[in-house]
């Protein structure tokens, strides 16, 4: 790939993590309506497990892309995430039967350690960043271009 075409890619999968508005966004903004430095602490909490996972999925997917002992993993990891899936759809539904009376303060308000601790913490085990992250460092890796073999150094824009 050209540096345009990997910048491009790049992109494309931070804006497939950071866009959807869901309940950590949520929270974000939450956050931000009460206390601003704690919204940005929190802001910057997400963005810090989205990075984590970014790295991590970088290293492993740039390992599992070019290791040929690391190619029969793809089935066990789809496997894990349909297994993760289907242990947060039932923990969704069950909440929902049990639904308890919203909580009036923001816990975190006030203080933004806590702030982004908290929303690092909610962040980083969700299951759709890691998928995204992960599918796209493999398929970054084992899909190189004519001018790029196997190898990182060889993957790289010269100039």
């Amino acid at each position: 790939m050209d540096t345009w075409t990997t910048l491009g890619s790049g992109v494309a999968v931070g804006l497939a993590v950071a866009l959807p508005l869901g309940p950590i966004g949520l929270m974000v903004v939450a956050l931000g309506r009460h206390d601003w430095p704690s919204g940005v602490a929190a802001a910057s909490g997400v963005a810090a497990a989205d990075l984590t996972w970014a790295i991590v999925a970088v290293a492993g997917g740039a390992l599992a892309g070019t290791h040929p002992l690391l190619a029969g993993l793809q089935t066990i990891a789809k496997t894990l995430l349909v297994a993760i899936g289907v242990v947060l759809v039932a923990r969704g539904l069950q909440q929902m039967r049990h639904r308890r009376a919203p909580v009036a303060a923001m816990p975190t308000a006030g203080q933004p350690g806590r702030a982004f601790a908290a929303l690092y913490g909610l962040t980083l085990p969700n299951p759709l960043t890691v998928a995204i992250f992960t599918a796209s460092a493999v398929d970054m890796v084992s899909a190189p271009t004519a001018a790029c073999s196997r190898t990182w150094s060889s993957c790289w824009p010269s100039g």
